[in-house]
């Protein structure tokens, strides 16, 4: 019971950890996490920044992008740090069944619904496959990130959850580059 409500807690923090930092993109032309998920890693608008699978023996993989052009911030703590306009952060958990995935899904969604100003929850279909949509404002005003767009969905024994954290200064529609990056991803096993 402790290590599920650990890997819950890290999981959301992942999630919800817009400002955290890394420094070195990759050419890597195709990125499989888990045995479930392959993305065409090939848009020039994104730049691979993390891709890990530290919690795989639990099931869990995540990996993050960079999107838009980098800039200045100072942190809480007084740190200047290069972020980009905007963050893409996937998570994955691969489960024993549908209903553990739709389980762990429902949560993620619900602590998105808590954690942000909702601003829409929708329905949302996009590569045959349905989501649940959410678009938002940040509630703390030290982000540097401002506003965003989730999905949260399930794919057999599998449940994702992807946010697009945006900066002010992010020039493009983030639903539409959230429905961009869905279109490269490639579920592998059936719905």
């Amino acid at each position: 019971m402790k290590t599920r409500r650990f890997i819950s807690l890290l999981c959301t923090a992942l999630l919800l950890s817009g400002c955290s930092l890394f420094s070195a993109g990759s050419s890597v032309s195709r990125i499989t996490l888990g045995s479930s998920l392959e993305i065409d890693n090939t848009d020039e608008n994104r730049v691979l920044l993390s891709n890990t699978d530290a919690l795989a023996a639990d099931g869990m993989y995540y990996a993050s992008w960079g999107l838009g052009s980098k800039s200045p911030f100072t942190d809480t703590d007084g740190k200047t740090v290069e972020l980009y306009d905007a963050r893409l952060h996937l998570l994955l958990g691969e489960y024993e069944n549908s209903g553990e995935a739709q389980s762990n899904m429902e949560s993620w969604l619900a602590s998105g619904r808590t954690e942000y100003d909702v601003l829409t929850d929708e329905e949302f279909l996009c590569g045959g496959r349905t989501y649940t949509k959410l678009t938002y404002r940040f509630r703390a005003e030290n982000s540097p990130y401002t506003n965003g767009v989730s999905v949260f969905g399930v794919s057999g024994s599998s449940a994702v959850c992807i946010e697009l954290t945006c900066r002010e200064t992010f020039p493009d529609d983030p639903a539409a580059a959230l429905t961009g990056f869905l279109n490269s991803c490639t579920y592998l096993e059936e719905p």
